[in-house]
């Protein structure tokens, strides 16, 4: 029964799942975008928080079929999940951005307005910025030319700052809902810090992290 389990596995080729990734992306990209407009006006708030609630998502996908793959990569669907990791990191940066975008966009863009906000909730703009800007560097350094010149061990110490993107978005989404935060997120924070405790304790070395 195990062995069934381990070699199930969706009817499609790699490539396959990655163009159905792409497509459903987009697809969630108009949705939105649709879904956000009211009496032929664009509501930039509504389009701001579904689109950020779409790269948190993202974000626990990425990190969570990363740590699965590390734990159960003799399973199939699980090894099929992590091919899209990659793509999914990369959806996280655009969504995030889209997300920054309507924010100042239903600011006209005012740096007075920005400020007024750090200075009303330092911990959630803070947070969120820092995250950000990570998450831009990141996303420039997956460039394969930025790759080699880096070198493969290099890039992949730079690349495990994505924890600390994900740690930050957690503090950032506590900020926002304080005191009415969600109990799966608490959970699923403590679930990602004892589930790398055992991949510590199994490994005794961060490298495999």
């Amino acid at each position: 029964m195990l062995e069934k389990i381990k070699k199930f596995k969706l009817p499609f080729t790699n490539k396959q799942i990655i163009y159905i990734f792409h497509i459903i992306l987009i697809i969630i990209f108009f949705a939105i975008l649709l879904k956000s407009y009211k009496h032929w006006n664009l509501d930039y708030w509504k389009a701001m928080k579904k689109y950020w609630e779409i790269a948190w998502y993202l974000l626990i996908y990425t990190i969570f079929s990363s740590l699965a793959f590390k734990l159960f990569k003799e399973f199939k669907i699980i090894q099929q999940a992590f091919i899209l990791r990659k793509w999914a990191w990369i959806a996280v940066f655009y969504f995030a951005f889209l997300h920054l975008f309507f924010y100042f966009l239903n600011s006209n863009f005012s740096i007075n307005y920005f400020l007024s906000d750090i200075k009303f909730s330092p911990i959630t703009y803070i947070s969120g910025l820092i995250a950000f800007i990570l998450l831009l560097i990141l996303f420039i350094t997956s460039a394969k030319f930025l790759i080699k010149l880096l070198w493969a061990k290099k890039w992949k110490i730079l690349h495990k700052a994505t924890h600390l993107v994900f740690i930050l978005v957690i503090i950032h989404i506590i900020a926002i809902k304080y005191p009415k935060i969600e109990w799966w997120i608490i959970l699923l924070f403590i679930v990602y810090l004892l589930w790398y405790a055992y991949l510590f304790y199994k490994t005794k070395q961060w490298k495999n992290l």
